[in-house]
């Protein structure tokens, strides 16, 4: 019975998955490729200036969408009829609509006292950028996958090409880094809301203060977790680029877009998996479900980690400018660091399908506690190094309490077989070291 519940898991996620990689790692790929072209017209001042800019995005973001999308493709996921799609989408969307009111006041006073047509620039992306992700969460939750998948291309391929005009020919410099996802999302953004009259959902008479109300009480506890995680990692990058520079951060910007390629991949699986982990939850076989999955990711993972280190070692010199390689120094730490990231956001689904995000938060209290002080002693004396060892830290406290809080909510068997591939991993690791005499 559990190998034919295996086989059945495997091939449905299978299936989900195919349709979340057309739709976001295919993409994420090519734009991965660009980074020959970015290396070589960007300084990594440039890259750093707009890398800082996105990650003030990412802070402000939820303080002004309140994480409504997240709790819109939860509902909608439950929910099969019309009216009750048109009372989650239209009493969520109010909430988008306030925020985005609330952020064009805040940019447009910040431009008049700065001058800086960045702060204009940056509440345009974050408008345009969460409304497109917002819609795009919205089809997943009607189970538009196919809709989703072929605008995800989309979205990106003109962003990608937009990049490539304004970089190349208009020698636009780091303005092209946003103004690219600007002009993409707003075509999306009009083509989704205009695609099979999905504007409707969109009526105001299906506004209920009760259906808001119950997805608010899902969506605002994952509010300070997201703005926690941000600690994590913004909270770096900005601490960074105080103490040396832009020029600094936009070197270990561009060394972190290497394991990030190994997120995005899993990102793929993880949404795919979320939509049967909430159906799986409330099975009775969920832990064999739970583990099953757990354990098919984190060998593939690390099987991956395992190719790109020298994979990487060995394209460096062709994929970056000569000013960017002294990150590679820094890459397969942060592959590492990257595979123990996706192990602890594993359960962040299961806490999900629980409905209890209070205990996300409570773990990323904890990781950022460890984070922002090493941060503080480390980075000044340390550099990047500093950065990169704080983070790491952080990410094997945030496993370690995500594990111990499940246990309330789920189990997870681990299968100790793979973890020999551990060894392997540590050796291949020593040989890249050796081979690049960094020791």
């Amino acid at each position: 019975l559990f190998c034919m519940e295996k086989k059945s898991l495997t091939s449905r996620l299978f299936s989900t998955t195919i349709i979340y990689f057309i739709a976001n790692f295919s993409t994420r790929i090519l734009s991965f490729f660009l980074l020959p072209l970015y290396t070589k017209y960007l300084s990594p001042s440039d890259y750093g200036n707009i890398d800082l800019i996105l990650t003030f995005a990412q802070f402000i973001t939820p303080l002004i969408t309140l994480n409504v999308t997240n709790a819109a493709f939860r509902f909608l996921i439950d929910e099969n009829e019309v009216e009750g799609r048109s009372r989650i989408i239209a009493s969520s969307s109010s909430v988008l609509f306030i925020g985005y009111v609330i952020l064009s006041i805040f940019s447009v006073v910040g431009y008049v006292i700065t001058h800086n047509i960045f702060i204009i620039l940056g509440g345009i992306y974050i408008i345009l950028s969460t409304f497109n992700s917002y819609v795009l969460q919205c089809y997943r939750g009607i189970k538009k996958n196919k809709t989703y998948a072929i605008m995800g291309v989309v979205n990106s391929a003109l962003h990608i090409f937009l990049n490539i005009v304004f970089i190349v020919g208009l020698n636009l410099h780091s303005y092209a880094l946003i103004l690219s996802p600007i002009i993409s999302s707003a075509i999306v953004c009009i083509i989704l809301v205009f695609n099979n009259s999905f504007y409707k959902y969109f009526n105001k008479n299906y506004f209920t203060k009760d259906e808001l109300k119950q997805m608010m009480k899902f969506a605002l506890p994952t509010v300070p977790e997201t703005l926690i995680w941000w600690f994590l990692t913004g909270f770096a990058k900005t601490h960074l680029s105080s103490v040396h520079g832009t020029d600094v951060l936009g070197i270990y910007a561009v060394a972190t877009k290497f394991a990030d390629l190994l997120i995005a991949l899993y990102s793929v699986f993880n949404m795919a998996w979320a939509e049967f982990a909430y159906a799986a939850y409330k099975e009775k076989n969920r832990d064999n479900i739970y583990s099953v999955a757990y354990n098919s990711i984190a060998r593939v993972m690390l099987s991956v980690v395992m190719i790109l280190i020298p994979l990487t070692n060995l394209s460096i010199s062709w994929l970056l400018d000569e000013s960017y390689q002294v990150g590679k120094v820094y890459m397969p730490v942060l592959y590492i660091m990257a595979f123990i990231n996706i192990l602890s956001s594993y359960y962040g689904i299961g806490f999900q399908s629980a409905k209890n995000t209070k205990s996300i938060l409570y773990s990323s209290l904890i990781a950022v506690a460890i984070n922002v002080p090493l941060c503080i002693l480390l980075i000044p004396e340390y550099v990047i190094w500093g950065t990169i060892i704080a983070l790491f830290a952080a990410n094997i406290s945030l496993l370690i309490t995500k594990k111990q809080m499940s246990k309330k909510f789920f189990t997870v068997k681990l299968d100790y077989k793979w973890l020999f591939l551990l060894k392997k991993f540590e050796l291949l690791l020593i040989c890249y070291y050796h081979y690049t005499k960094l020791g």
